[in-house]
């Protein structure tokens, strides 16, 4: 029975990590919704350039709170309290701008595989576009009573998630019409996340417990109160972490239960927190310092800045944290030690989060409604060819046939 049991984790040690290989085969996506990905990482996929410059600067002189987001073509979204969706080409021109919405626009927009932008204001509509600005649906889709103030959010299956002040959370269908509702008994004014799996949308309430919920719209559970502050960020574990009113980092597990905690030195995290390759939380605060908290809860390092932190934090393919000061700057964090890799002044102060292009070119919004794209040279490190993904799966196929083999080979011996 020894060998038999040998070869049995052999075998589940070497498909897993074939599949994982086969997973980081797979090509980066474009930066399409808040935070990059519907987990809100706030990991990018792709190498920022290390020598930033300024390439161009779009003005728009409107108040813009949302931070950018990027399509496949390079094509820059942003909302304003101007009421419109704008869109700005890579080369800095204004590809087009939307007709007046119903009210401001505050949260992201988030842009399917196809391309449709999706969007929502504080009067509880919903709208959606076409790349090129025309409507994609015959109308927008309204909920009396509701006004959304987080960033949308958008599952592999088209399905759109916004969190509503009239304490409801609302699942959409790509064709506009509303899924589910679910209520939390608190208004909800953060942007939605979801589990690895999808199967759960967490939701931060200001009952002060973050709720989860099914993406069917059933309850599943809700934790303790903990006063989240912004949107939870989800770990590769399934691990759940969210910032607090009182300054506190709090880890919760899959199911709601609290694993541990990190006090700050300041009184709120107002941005959201960010995870770093290896799993690192980086947390900016209103204390004026980015910490690095190991998944174990402990502090490895922190940089200190100026003046308070609003800005979450971006980490490239490299795992460099880059994140805006209220001084105006983009500064680029090593992820093992915090020290300064760059920074680049932009000039106004920056409450938004940065975005990273594929082509390695940062956008940033400062809070003067001006769009700042910087490029530069970019290191990517160079990797052996490797198998397509079809070919990994293939490969612990075959695998799994021939350990099968040797497992059956090894019981009849015994």
């Amino acid at each position: 029975m020894q060998i038999s049991s040998i070869l049995t984790r052999g075998f589940v040690c070497v498909t897993i990590a074939i599949l994982a290989l086969a997973g980081q085969a797979r090509c980066s996506e474009p930066f399409t919704q808040y935070r990059g990905d519907a987990l809100r990482t706030g990991q990018a996929g792709y190498y920022a350039t290390y020598a930033p410059s300024i390439e161009w600067q779009y003005s728009t002189s409107i108040t813009c709170s949302a931070s950018p987001i990027i399509g496949s073509d390079g094509t820059a979204y942003f909302g304003g309290y101007d009421k419109r969706m704008h869109a700005v080409s890579s080369n800095g021109t204004l590809a087009w701008q939307s007709s007046k919405c119903s009210s401001s626009i505050v949260g992201s927009a988030a842009v399917s595989k196809s391309g449709v932008v999706y969007f929502s204001t504080l009067a509880g509509t919903i709208y959606a576009l076409n790349s090129d600005g025309t409507s994609h649906w015959s109308s927008p889709c309204s909920i009396a009573g509701a006004g959304f103030a987080g960033s949308g959010l958008i599952g592999n299956d088209g399905t759109l998630y916004f969190g509503g002040d009239n304490n409801s959370v609302y699942a959409v269908n790509s064709n506009g019409t509303v899924k589910w509702s679910y209520s939390t008994g608190g208004e909800i004014s953060r942007a939605l996340s979801m589990s690895a799996d999808q199967s759960a949308i967490y939701v931060p309430s200001q009952d002060g417990r973050i709720h989860a919920v099914s993406s069917d719209g059933t309850f599943l559970w809700k934790s303790s109160v903990i006063n989240p502050s912004n949107n939870c960020a989800v770990g590769g574990d399934g691990t759940i972490y969210v910032g607090t009113t009182s300054g506190t980092l709090v880890a919760l597990s899959s199911d709601g239960a609290v694993k541990w905690t990190y006090k700050t030195l300041g009184t709120t995290i107002a941005a959201s927190v960010a995870i770093g390759l290896d799993g690192t939380i980086f947390v900016a605060g209103q204390d004026s310092c980015l910490y690095a908290i190991g998944t174990d809860g402990k502090r490895k390092w922190y940089y200190r800045s100026t003046a308070a932190l609003y800005s979450a934090p971006t980490i490239d393919a490299s795992g460099t944290v880059i994140f805006g000061t209220y001084s105006g700057a983009l500064v680029a964090l090593d992820p093992d030690d915090g020290s300064v890799s760059w920074s680049k002044s932009i000039g106004s102060t920056i409450y938004t989060s940065p975005t990273i292009g594929s082509d390695g070119s940062i956008f940033v919004m400062d809070s003067t409604g001006q769009l700042s794209k910087l490029s530069g040279p970019v290191d990517v490190p160079a990797t052996p060819e490797t198998p397509e993904p079809s070919g990994f799966v293939c490969l612990a196929a075959a695998l799994t046939t021939s350990l099968a083999g040797l497992r059956l080979k090894a019981r009849r011996r015994n």
